[in-house]
């Protein structure tokens, strides 16, 4: 839940229920979907949002690089994640550092990665043993 939360805030986005009910669809399900599709599973799941709420928010996440939208020739729009195995990683390992330098670090990584206009979709900090 937190890692939505962080993607529609990094994104621009208000974080709202709807947004959240149909980022948290897509990333369960394995296919893409339609409009359709979406406010169909959301019903199933006593979701209540409005087909027209689905449309401004699938409109919304689309325009903000959450969710990509596919469409062949004359089929109707499909929507799901963007395709994760174009996303890299970047593993980065250094010795231990205080909680000052760790938090100042992690502000210029941000500034670099910024400066290259490269988007951080998740950071995560793992201490070793």
């Amino acid at each position: 839940m937190l890692d939505v939360q962080y993607r529609l805030k990094q994104a621009g986005l208000r974080v709202t229920h709807s947004r959240m009910a149909v980022l948290k669809l897509l990333e369960q399900q394995g296919d893409d979907l339609t409009i359709k599709q979406i406010y169909q599973k959301l019903h199933v799941q006593h979701q209540q949002l409005s087909l027209a709420t689905i449309y401004r928010v699938v409109s919304d996440l689309v325009d903000a690089g959450l969710i990509a939208s596919y469409q062949f020739h004359r089929a109707e729009a499909k929507f799901n994640l963007p395709d994760q195995s174009k996303k890299q990683i970047l593993h980065i390992q250094c010795s231990a550092l205080t909680s000052n330098q760790q938090a100042q670090f992690l502000q210029s990584l941000q500034a670099v990665f910024q400066q290259f206009q490269v988007n951080l979709m998740q950071l995560e900090i793992q201490e070793s043993a």
